[in-house]
């Protein structure tokens, strides 16, 4: 063999080869060789999973997040008020809540909003969330945002098999009506129990904030 083809394969097997070493999921490693051994590594970072959650806490679809916590009148949900609430909590918890009818028209853009909701006696607050992501009593605000006397309302579970986890309060006397989202069946029939005793409570002259 001639000297020049002998240059040439050398050089040919001195080129650079890149092996890509499997490790976990998570992060694989690319060695780079060359003709005097390995030169380095390099991490690779693997793509990210993509979870999907339909719907946000102020989005217009509903949410598939992990249930929320409700909480009826005991030590735990005295533990929780801290004297937040004007009187004893019957029940308190994370409720989404759409405005289907405002004065008996339906409003021009609906969309759900996360709040923690409690229930005192006849009076239901509304505490906003802190963050998108609002879960527990620390995530949302000390002060309600409104509050409204259910006397005389009605409210009945939501007929739809694939969400569960509805009920729906209406104000026929205003013409206000709103579907609400309890995060599990469970924690709508809490919520649908105690609100249908405050709506069946003898009419009372009960203050009133909007």
């Amino acid at each position: 063999m001639s000297p020049t083809l002998e240059l040439a394969k050398r050089r040919c097997s001195a080129q650079e080869q890149t092996l890509l070493v499997p490790t976990a999921p998570a992060v694989s490693t690319a060695k780079t060789v060359g003709p005097f051994g390995t030169i380095g590594t390099k991490k690779l970072k693997a793509p990210k999973q993509l979870s999907l959650v339909t719907g946000s806490s102020d989005g217009s679809e509903l949410s598939e997040e992990t249930s929320w916590p409700a909480f009826e009148s005991s030590a735990e949900s005295e533990d929780l008020a801290v004297h937040l609430y004007p009187g004893a909590v019957t029940i308190q918890g994370v409720l989404r809540r759409k405005t289907l009818l405002k004065e008996g028209k339906k409003p021009t853009v609906a969309s759900w909003t996360k709040y923690w909701a409690a229930l005192c006696g006849t009076q239901l607050f509304y505490y906003t969330a802190k963050s998108l992501k609002a879960t527990e009593r620390k995530h949302f605000k000390s002060t309600p945002s409104k509050n409204v006397s259910v006397v005389g309302w009605m409210v009945m579970m939501a007929d739809d098999p694939e969400h569960p986890d509805l009920f729906l309060l209406t104000d026929s006397e205003k013409g206000n009506s709103y579907k609400f989202q309890a995060g599990n069946r469970m924690n709508a029939m809490l919520w649908f129990k105690h609100l249908s005793a405050a709506c069946q409570s003898n009419r009372q002259q009960v203050r009133t904030i909007l």
